[in-house]
């Protein structure tokens, strides 16, 4: 999903949403779409920002994605800081190589790496008894 972000393939993005909440969420067709359009939507518009009013316009649409999911984990927002510090690591990564001029396949490598430990310690939050 990341590189359907960053290469800008909005709808291939929108696909890979519907196949993330369908196996993340099990969600019922009419929300995985509904959450698929919200979180892709939120993307585009935060893409074509350019700076805080224009990334703002985003939110909107990641409340209305976060509504559908909320209340999946049932777990205190601290559980989450690993996830989130790991998948923030792996934004910066990326958005630093892009700036230096490019994103090498190794840089996706590491990339995706960071992603798998960010989603390993989720799941294990979310599957704690």
């Amino acid at each position: 999903m990341w590189r359907s972000y960053y290469g800008h393939t909005r709808l291939r993005l929108a696909q890979e949403l519907v196949e993330l909440l369908h196996d993340q969420f099990r969600l019922p067709f009419s929300r995985l779409v509904a959450g698929a359009y919200h979180a892709a939507r939120a993307a585009a518009v935060f893409q074509d920002g350019h700076n805080r009013a224009g990334y703002q316009r985003a939110l909107p649409h990641l409340v209305s994605y976060y509504r559908l999911i909320r209340g999946t984990y049932h777990q205190p927002e601290s559980y989450f800081a690993s996830h989130a510090s790991t998948r923030a690591e792996a934004m910066l990564l990326r958005d630093q190589r892009q700036e230096a001029g490019m994103v090498s396949e190794q840089d996706w490598s590491r990339i995706g790496e960071l992603l798998d430990t960010s989603w390993a310690s989720l799941q294990k939050v979310v599957s704690a008894p």
